[in-house]
């Protein structure tokens, strides 16, 4: 393995905490070890990852499901959404009173707070995205959109966004990125420019926005606490964020070996 990607939520750090366990630590540690690139990949915005970049020297990351990518400081993939899809949308989102994020490259914002966009923020208040003029998009480029709705009402949702499609990790809301987006195109334009190809690839998720990551990847892993799709997409499936997943599947494959000391070195 020559590059692997790391989800963030689920899969490099459990749900609603914010440190990377140390056993996921010690893990990345031996691949780096090992001269393998290491990379998040993930839905969030750039805005919302500087915990964890801080955490580990991850030599890039793939965010907003792949639409904005960086590798050793340099941006290798940015692509947002057509205006024109989402002035389409707008009209629909206001008569529905549906909460939509807007996410910029640096700045993200939101419409209006429905009961669904509170009912996701009770106990992180603070998180609260600031609503402000969604006439920014004619000035500003958006790269996704997280729209509050259930996956019932997606087909009604996307009568109203031509060239664009779904990328839903949780129950309440759906990312919603350009119909050529997706980790796995994050992932092909890194490849591209590290020089190595698909096959050498790893990848870690739990949510239905990594499954084309994972059927893309040469090894796919869906963490134990994964949805079924999931961890049908896979290859193989690992225990879970909290019981040493992401450790545990690289020591199944022999992809990292712990150092042994002889004493007689000490």
């Amino acid at each position: 393995m020559k590059a692997a990607f790391f989800d963030i939520d689920g899969t490099l750090i459990p749900h609603g905490k914010n440190k990377i366990p140390d056993s996921t630590l010690k893990a990345l540690t031996l691949l780096k070890e090992k001269g393998v690139k290491i990379f998040i990949a993930t839905g969030r915005p750039v805005t919302t990852i500087d915990h964890v970049l801080k955490q580990f020297p991850f030599n890039g990351y793939l965010a907003l499901n792949g639409q904005y990518c960086h590798v050793d400081g340099k941006v290798v993939r940015n692509v947002f959404i057509d205006k024109k899809d989402i002035e389409k949308a707008i009209p629909y989102f206001q008569s529905h009173k549906i909460s939509c994020v807007f996410a910029e490259r640096d700045y993200v914002y939101i419409n209006l707070y429905s009961e669904q966009y509170q009912k996701f923020h009770v106990g992180k208040e603070d998180m609260m995205n600031p609503i402000d003029d969604i006439s920014r998009i004619q000035d500003h480029d958006t790269y996704q959109l997280m729209i509050f709705i259930n996956e019932d009402q997606e087909y009604e949702l996307f009568q109203h966004l031509d060239h664009c499609k779904s990328a839903r990790w949780h129950p309440l809301f759906a990312d919603v990125i350009p119909q050529d987006g997706g980790k796995n195109k994050g992932i092909d334009e890194i490849c591209q420019h590290l020089n190595i190809s698909i096959e050498e690839t790893i990848a870690f998720g739990d949510g239905g926005n990594d499954i084309d990551m994972l059927k893309h990847v040469g090894l796919g892993i869906a963490m134990g606490n994964a949805s079924d799709k999931v961890k049908e997409a896979a290859d193989y499936v690992t225990t879970d964020v909290e019981n040493d997943g992401i450790y545990n599947a690289l020591k199944n494959f022999k992809i990292i070996e712990e150092k042994v000391y002889d004493k007689t070195d000490c």
